[in-house]
């Protein structure tokens, strides 16, 4: 018996729904007439034919079964079937540009327009907001903004009325205010007169920090230790004594010979004074490092218990003599002598005299190498004698004192070695414990 194969008719093709399965079947290696699906060999229903023996064909294993699925770019059948007509009347519900077929066969042969896939997600520039001093909008990562287009002078459009361009959606613009809008601030009027700094002003200088005695030393450039004649000018109460107190504890400290001559105060004044700043008097005197000379008891007329004092006051010969023999007690060392003050001497000796025999004192002490300081207050003298004096000392010394403020007190060196200073004034306060104090 034999077993006829053949094909279908081409006008009878399969509908889609049953396509992937026949595609699958007819994969599938024929068989021959002798050979089942499985690869089997099967007999004939009714017995082989004796005469034509049938050769036994090798066993091979079945292929596995595979499943089929349609190509994509495979063509669609061009006759109307039901899955045709079913996707002609979804089409028909999607616009279409026109031109476009919306015929079956038509769809199939178009081809799509290829698209890139974009690397980042789609995203808007950053738009910022004004700043403090400026109303303008920042736009970041972007252009700066462009001038809207002119138009005509007959219909005016505002910057939130300008139309989008087709195709895109318009994004509402935030209405600022920009600098053109703003009204011109006035500049500042300029003084009309440039006003000048009142005295209170100039009074006050810039603050620091307290300056102990010692700058005193700074400011004279080593005048008050080299030999030589120092004038301290200041009228009573300027601190001259003070000024003089204070350079006998230093002198006493730096372990330097000192001789003192009061003509202003007692002598235990002064060593009250000394104690107060730290320095003991009497220790010093009993070492022989110190001589105190009382010129105070004798203008008064009284007796003086004091080691070391004079007999004339106002005489110069007699202050002459005392201050050369007892300078010799130390022994050839450079002493300094401090006489306060020379007031109540230039008041009783007649100006000529007092210049000649006060020039004979200083050179005989500057020969010995002492320091000679002496205080006075020269606006109680003559213009000549105060020109002798300043042109005799090689450095000069002034003191001064606000009389609104008791505390209000100026140093300035007007003379330093024997040539004209120009070195500001020092303000300075007198402290109990500390003397003069620097500002």
């Amino acid at each position: 018996m034999l077993t006829i194969f053949g094909k279908k008719k081409k006008d009878e093709q399969t509908p889609p729904e049953s396509l992937s399965s026949s595609q699958t079947e007819a994969q599938e290696p024929l068989s021959t007439p002798n050979q089942s699906l499985s690869g089997v060999y099967t007999p004939p229903a009714h017995g082989p034919v004796e005469d034509q023996p049938q050769p036994q064909p090798a066993m091979r294993a079945a292929p596995p079964q595979q499943s089929f699925r349609l190509s994509p770019t495979a063509p669609l059948p061009a006759e109307e079937t039901s899955l045709t007509r079913l996707l002609q009347s979804l089409l028909q519900d999607i616009p279409l540009p026109p031109g476009v077929d919306l015929g079956f066969a038509a769809a199939s042969q178009t081809t799509p327009d290829y698209v890139p896939v974009r690397s980042t997600p789609p995203s808007r520039p950053m738009v910022i907001g004004p700043e403090k001093d400026s109303g303008e909008w920042e736009e970041q990562g972007g252009a700066p903004a462009k001038q809207p287009a002119t138009v005509p002078s007959g219909k005016q459009v505002k910057p939130g009325e300008t139309q989008p361009p087709a195709g895109k959606i318009p994004i509402p613009t935030p209405t600022v205010t920009t600098k053109r809008d703003k009204t011109p601030e006035k500049a500042p009027e300029k003084p009309s007169k440039v006003e000048k700094p009142s005295k209170d002003m100039v009074a006050k200088k810039e603050a620091r920090a307290p300056q102990s005695f010692d700058h005193i030393f700074q400011l004279t450039q080593g005048n008050l230790e080299s030999t030589g004649l120092v004038i301290i000018n200041g009228e009573a109460g300027s601190g001259r004594t003070t000024l003089c107190s204070g350079l006998t504890s230093n002198y006493m400290k730096m372990g330097s010979a000192c001789m003192y001559l009061t003509y202003d105060q007692a002598p235990s004044d002064l060593r009250d004074q000394m104690k107060k700043l730290g320095t003991d008097a009497a220790q010093y005197e009993s070492g022989f490092r110190l001589i105190i000379v009382d010129g105070f008891a004798s203008q008064s007329e009284s007796f003086s218990m004091e080691p070391y004092y004079l007999e004339q006051p106002f005489s110069f010969d007699n202050i002459q003599e005392t201050l050369t023999r007892n300078s010799q007690m130390f022994m050839g060392e450079k002493v300094k002598i401090i006489f306060d003050s020379l007031d109540g001497l230039a008041s009783k000796i007649p100006t000529k005299d007092f210049g000649k025999d006060f020039t004979d004192l200083a050179g005989k002490l500057k020969e010995s190498g002492s320091t000679f300081i002496v205080t006075i207050d020269m606006s109680k003298l003559p213009k000549d004698l105060v020109g002798s004096l300043n042109d005799l000392a090689d450095c000069v010394v002034d003191l001064s004192k606000d009389d609104s403020d008791p505390n209000g007190r100026q140093l300035k060196v007007q003379r330093l070695n024997q040539k004209s200073a120009k070195i500001d004034a020092e303000t300075f306060e007198i402290d109990s414990s500390k003397g003069l104090v620097f500002v």
